[in-house]
C-alpha cells in the first residue's frame, strides 16, 4: 500500500518494536474489504524512524494478522515512496531523510533543477553547489546522505524481512557489507558472528527459513556458540568434552551421537582443538601453549640485572626479598593483600633501576589501574592494549619481531590478565627482558579466558614473593583490616567508623532505597552489585539512579542523555576503546543519531547500531570493577544474591574503596560471602601443555 505516516502508538523501550498508525492512500494488492483509502490502520513490526515523517508518502508492505482489534499489518518493509511532482520532490527532500537538507534548501534545489532534482541526485552530484548557499562541505554531506540512504534503505528493508531489529540489520550491513542480505539467507548462523545475536536468534531465524534440526551448520554453531560462552562468558580455556557433548543435545534437541560426529568435521577442526578429551578453541589452545612454553623458558632464569644489596630500612624483610627476586630473575611474580607494600616494593625497584640507567616500562590491564600506577609511583603507566601498540584490526605492533625497548616490564593489577593478553604480553618480552607481575592473588578471576595469575601462585610456575605483613601505614585503615578479615574467613564484627559504614536492611527493596539516599547525597558515589538482574541488581539501580539524575525522559531514538556515565562492554580496536573503561556522554546528535563519550582525554563517536557496545555505570558488577579504585564504594549485600555471594566477591568489591566503604544489607549475607571460600572453576591447562 501507499501510505502516510500517521502516528507511533507505541515503541519497545528495549528493542525497535513499534506499533504504527499509517493512513492509506492507495492499495496495490488484495486487502480486507474493510480496508479502504483513506482509513487508518494499525501495524505492527520493526522499521526505521527515519523514514516516518508526517509529509514523506510511504511504500508499505506487509501480511495481514487477525487481532481482537480487527486487522492489523505485520510489517515486512517501509520505504520512501519517490516522488515526482516538484511539491514532492519539496516535501521529500526536507522531511529530514537527507542529512544537510530542510525546507529551505530543498525549496532552493527545486527551483535549480526542477523535476530533474533527483536525478541530479543521483546521476551528476557534482552539479548542487549550483545551488544557492550551498558550499563544497555542505555538498559533499548532502551527497554522502543521498548515496546512503538510496543504497541502504531497501537492502536493510530485505535484511530486517528475514527476522532482524533495525539495530542489528545496521550491524549485518555494515559487517558483512552489500551482499549481507544473500549471506544471511543462504546461513542464518553467520549472525552469530555479529557482537550481540547469540545462537538462539539465529537459530530462529534459521528455522523459520526452513532449516533442519540437524543440519550440520545447525550443530556447529550451537558447539562454537557453547564453547565461546564457556570461553568469554565463564572463563574456560576447554571444555571437556562430555561437558560439551551435553550441552549441544540439550541445546540442539538431537542425539550426542550427531554431535560427536559433525567434531570431526574439517570445518570446524579447523577452529578447535581436540586433545585428551579436552576441547579448546584454537586460539585458546594456541595461547596457553605459547604462555606455558615462554614460563619454562623464563620461570627461574636470571635477569641482565646486577646483583643489588638493599639498604632501605623502611623495608620489611619480605619486601626487600621481593625486590631482589624481582632484579634478579627474568620472570617473578609479587602478590599480597592491600596494605603489605606492594607499591612500596615497586618503588625500590625502579629506584634502583634508574639508578643504575636501566630501561623500564609500566602497565596495567586497564585505564584507571595505569593511573593509579601513575599517581602511585611517579611514572608513566600505561595500557597492556598501548604498551603493545594495539592495531585497528586487533593485532599489535610490539610482537616477537618488533619486541618491547625495554629491560624491565612492570605490570600492576595482573590478576586481571586474561590468557590471550598474556600471550600477546609475552610475544613482546624478548631477549634480556624480565617481566615483573604485580597482583593480589585474592582477586576475583579476569573478565576473559583463564586464571593467569592463580594458576602461576598455585602451580608455582616462576618465582612467588609473599607479602603478608600488614605496613604501619595502613594499620589505621578500617577498609583494609576490613579486606583482611574477609580474606582470612573470620566473622566481620566492625563497630562503623569514618570510612566503613554497614547499614542493616533487610528487604531488596529497602536495601534500593537505602543505595538511592546514598547517591542523592553524593552522586559520585560507585554501586558495586554481585549481580545484574533483580531488584538490587545492576540493570535496575542503573535505571532507578538515571531516575534521580534525569527528571526528563530520554529521547526515544537515542537512549542516552547528555552526562551519563557509561561503561565499555567490549574491546574495539577500531575505536581504540577497551572493555572496563568508563566515560561519559558528552554530545548527542539527534538527527544523525550519533552521540560522543569522554574515555579519560579522548572523544569517542557512537552510531545507534554501536549504542549497543555501551551500559551505564552507576552501578557496575563487581567483576567489571576490577582494577578501579573509587572514592566512596556502596555494596548491596543480600540473601537475594545468594548464588553470587563468595569471599573473593566481596573482598573485590571492599578493596576497589580508596576512602569509604558503605556495606547495606544483612549481616547473615555478608557472613555466607565470607564462609563461602569455594574458588569458581575454571578449567585452565596452563603449566600443563608442553
Amino acid at each position: 500500500m501507499k501510505c502516510t505516516f500517521e502516528r507511533i502508538k507505541y515503541q519497545s523501550a528495549n528493542s525497535d518494536f513499534k506499533v504504527i498508525m499509517f493512513r492509506v492512500v492507495d492499495i496495490y494488492s488484495d486487502c480486507p474489504d474493510d480496508i479502504q483509502k483513506g482509513k487508518v490502520i494499525t501495524a505492527i513490526g520493526t522499521c526505521f524512524s527515519e523514514v516516518l515523517k508526517d509529509s514523506m508518502p510511504l511504500r508499505v508492505t506487509g501480511t495481514w494478522e487477525k487481532s481482537k482489534y480487527g486487522n492489523q499489518l505485520r510489517i515486512i518493509s517501509v520505504t520512501p515512496v519517490i516522488p515526482t511532482s516538484e511539491e514532492g520532490i519539496i516535501r521529500y527532500l526536507s522531511s529530514g531523510i537527507i542529512k544537510g537538507i530542510g525546507a529551505t534548501t530543498a525549496k532552493r534545489f527545486v527551483e535549480c533543477f526542477g523535476k530533474d532534482t533527483l536525478k541530479v541526485l543521483d546521476e551528476n552530484p557534482e552539479r548542487i553547489k549550483e545551488v544557492k548557499g550551498i558550499g563544497e562541505i555542505t555538498a559533499k554531506k548532502i551527497c554522502s546522505s543521498w548515496k546512503q540512504q538510496r543504497d541502504t534503505s531497501e537492502l536493510l528493508s530485505t535484511i530486517c524481512s528475514l527476522g532482524l531489529s533495525v539495530t542489528y540489520a545496521k550491524k549485518a550491513y555494515n559487517y558483512f557489507g552489500t551482499d549481507a542480505a544473500k549471506i544471511i539467507k543462504d546461513n542464518p548462523y553467520v549472525l552469530t558472528e555479529l557482537k550481540g545475536i547469540g545462537f538462539f536468534k539465529a537459530d530462529d531465524i534459521a528455522r523459520k527459513n526452513g532449516i533442519d534440526i540437524d543440519h550440520p551448520e545447525r550443530i556447529k554453531a550451537a558447539i562454537l556458540y557453547i564453547i565461546e560462552n564457556a570461553a568469554y562468558n565463564e572463563g574456560h580455556c576447554y571444555m571437556p568434552e562430555k561437558d560439551l557433548v551435553e550441552r549441544a543435545v540439550k541445546t540442539l534437541g538431537i542425539k550426542s551421537e550427531a554431535v560427536l560426529d559433525r567434531l570431526q568435521y574439517s570445518d570446524i577442526s579447523e577452529k578447535l582443538v581436540i586433545k585428551n578429551d579436552r576441547i579448546y578453541l584454537k586460539s585458546l589452545y594456541d595461547a596457553e601453549l605459547y604462555v606455558s612454553e615462554r614460563f619454562l623458558e623464563l620461570g627461574y632464569s636470571k635477569s641482565c640485572s646486577f646483583y643489588s644489596s638493599i639498604e632501605n630500612s623502611y623495608l620489611t624483610d619480605e619486601q626487600r626479598h621481593a625486590v631482589r627476586a624481582a632484579l634478579q630473575k627474568r620472570l617473578t611474580c609479587i602478590t599480597g593483600l592491600p596494605g603489605t607494600g606492594k607499591t612500596t616494593s615497586i618503588k625500590e625497584i625502579l629506584s634502583i633501576l634508574e639508578n643504575h640507567g636501566y630501561l623500564y616500562c609500566l602497565a596495567a590491564p586497564t585505564g584507571k589501574a595505569a593511573k593509579r600506577m601513575t599517581e602511585q609511583t611517579g611514572k608513566e603507566a600505561k595500557t597492556i592494549h598501548r604498551l603493545l601498540e594495539f592495531k585497528k584490526d586487533g593485532t599489535f605492533n610490539r610482537n616477537k619481531s618488533n619486541p618491547i625497548d625495554a629491560e624491565f616490564v612492570i605490570i600492576d593489577e595482573a590478576s586481571m590478565i586474561d590468557i590471550q593478553l598474556m600471550a600477546s604480553l609475552l610475544k613482546a618480552v624478548q631477549g634480556r627482558t624480565s617481566l615483573i607481575l604485580i597482583g593480589d592473588y585474592n582477586q576475583l578471576p579476569p573478565v576473559g579466558p583463564g586464571n593467569l595469575f592463580r594458576d602461576i601462585v598455585d602451580r608455582g610456575l616462576c618465582y612467588i614473593s609473599r607479602l603478608v605483613r600488614i605496613h604501619r601505614q595502613a594499620e589505621g585503615s578500617t577498609i583494609i583490616r576490613a579486606a583482611h578479615i574477609i580474606n582470612e574467613g573470620k566473622r566481620l564484627n566492625l563497630a562503623n567508623t569514618e570510612d566503613f559504614i554497614f547499614r542493616k536492611v533487610t528487604s531488596p527493596e529497602d536495601i534500593k532505597k537505602e543505595i538511592l539516599k546514598e547517591i542523592y547525597d553524593n552522586q559520585y558515589i560507585q554501586v558495586l552489585s554481585p549481580m545484574k538482574k533483580g531488584v538490587i541488581g545492576t540493570i535496575e539501580l542503573n535505571k532507578s539512579i538515571r531516575e534521580l539524575f534525569f527528571s526528563q525522559a530520554e529521547n526515544s531514538v537515542i537512549p542516552f542523555n547528555v552526562g551519563d556515565r557509561v561503561i565499555q562492554k567490549y574491546n574495539n580496536y577500531e575505536k581504540g576503546v577497551f572493555n572496563g573503561e568508563i566515560g561519559f556522554v558528552t554530545e548527542i546528535d539527534i538527527e544523525d543519531r550519533i552521540i560522543s563519550v569522554a574515555f579519560d582525554n579522548r572523544e569517542i563517536y557512537y552510531e545507534d547500531f554501536e549504542f549497543d557496545e555501551l551500559d551505564f555505570a552507576y552501578a557496575l558488577t563487581v567483576h567489571k570493577s576490577q582494577g578501579s579504585e573509587y572514592d566512596c564504594v556502596v555494596i548491596p549485600v543480600s540473601t537475594a544474591h545468594y548464588v553470587m555471594l563468595f569471599r573473593n566477591l566481596l573482598y573485590t568489591a571492599v578493596t576497589r574503596a580508596r576512602g569509604k566503604v558503605i556495606l547495606v544489607g544483612t549481616d547473615a549475607a555478608i557472613n555466607i560471602a565470607i564462609r563461602n571460600n569455594k574458588p569458581v572453576n575454571r578449567y585452565t591447562s596452563l603449566g600443563e601443555l608442553c
